[in-house]
């Protein structure tokens, strides 16, 4: 079966598998690795995590060889100061420690593939229980309408918080230390949950 691709058919997945009678999707955002965390300690991967990272790996040696000069030109552009995520992360978990309400999203199951979501009545992290392509490999979705080759993938709730956890404060605009040069860059806008205790999660808008 071919890999699911997150970033074509993760909304029509949603639409169609997920989505409650009546439910307004506010906006999702695909995941192919764990999220940024800020003030929050990142899941620690499972065994089963470590061994398939160190297969993808090897597996990727030669690419990696090939693509190391263009690395090495783009090294200014890449990571992010005091955070756990790629420079543009699909979502953001900030808050004090393990014990804010945000904390509780530290969960080894949050490092799988999957989706992040934003309706009117829920946030919620889905997990895709399927072979999906990879970001580079990804392709954006086709106008008009759903696509024609679409297949459903198996996927799981890992986290979910109904709208009366949380309130929404609207699109906010991020921005990353570059490594060298310590600038300041816009990395994109996201839009904001915040929990009662302060924590909160932004989720960036595609």
């Amino acid at each position: 079966m071919p890999a699911f691709d997150l970033r074509r058919d993760g909304k029509t997945l949603l639409e169609r598998e997920w989505l409650q009678e009546g439910e307004w999707l506010r906006g999702c955002a695909p995941a192919w690795r764990l999220a940024a965390f800020e003030g929050v300690p990142k899941p620690p991967p499972t065994a089963g995590q470590v061994w398939a990272a160190a297969g993808r790996f090897v597996a990727r040696i030669p690419l990696y060889l090939f693509a190391f000069w263009v690395v090495l030109l783009v090294a200014e552009s890449g990571g992010d100061a005091g955070t756990s995520s790629p420079r543009r992360p699909a979502a953001v978990v900030w808050g004090q420690g393990p014990g804010s309400r945000a904390g509780s999203l530290a969960v080894p199951a949050l490092r799988r593939p999957g989706v992040w979501v934003l309706t009117d009545r829920r946030v919620a992290f889905l997990g895709v229980r399927a072979r999906t392509r990879t970001r580079l490999f990804s392709v954006a979705p086709a106008p008009g309408g759903p696509h024609e080759d679409y297949r459903p993938a198996p996927i799981e709730t890992v986290a979910e918080f109904p709208a009366g956890e949380w309130r929404y404060e609207g699109a906010v605009e991020r921005t990353r230390t570059t490594r060298f040069l310590k600038r300041t860059k816009v990395i994109g806008r996201y839009d904001r949950i915040v929990f009662p205790d302060g924590s909160g999660i932004d989720i960036r808008r595609d």
